[in-house]
């Protein structure tokens, strides 16, 4: 499988998964400045080190990927399609949109992206992904979050 880092900066998906591609942004964020990509992948039965991705890459374009994932408004990130909406990359723009650091929400490791998304929303979020997962299409999706601060904020997944 290709990496979801090498597919977010060649814009390439891989071909044995289900991803999508789609974007988060801050709410303050102009919309025309806001990019970022994520891939949702349906849940599978193995294990978590399984599941991440061991692709080596150059320091060269190690650098240049980090370079470019940190020039964006919005937060770039690869989750299991699962209850938990568990990541499995998840860039820095996370401390922006969301106000926690992105270890706390990397495989659940302090809270689950499903708990920090609206309650309200959550199953028309969760309906909208996988209904365009069914048709292998991409999905544009607006919902709320819970910032660490407390306050709730809009999180906006274009179609990219």
């Amino acid at each position: 499988m290709t990496s979801s880092v090498q597919a977010t900066a060649s814009g390439l998906h891989p071909s044995d998964s289900e991803d999508l591609s789609c974007t988060a942004r801050a709410p303050d964020a102009p919309r025309s400045v806001a990019r970022g990509v994520t891939a949702v992948e349906p849940a599978r039965g193995a294990t978590e080190e399984s599941m991440l991705d061991t692709t080596v890459i150059s320091g060269d374009t190690a650098r240049m990927l980090k370079t470019l994932l940190g020039n964006l408004d919005g937060m770039v990130y690869r989750c299991r399609d699962d209850d938990s909406w568990t990541m499995e990359f998840i860039s820095d723009g996370c401390r922006r949109l969301t106000g926690y650091d992105p270890n706390d929400l990397l495989l659940n490791n302090r809270l689950s992206y499903e708990s920090i998304t609206h309650p309200d929303d959550r199953p028309r979020v969760r309906e909208e992904v996988h209904s365009s997962l069914a048709l292998r299409n991409r999905f544009d999706v607006e919902y709320r979050i819970k910032h660490a601060n407390g306050e709730i904020r809009a999180s906006l997944q274009p179609k990219l």
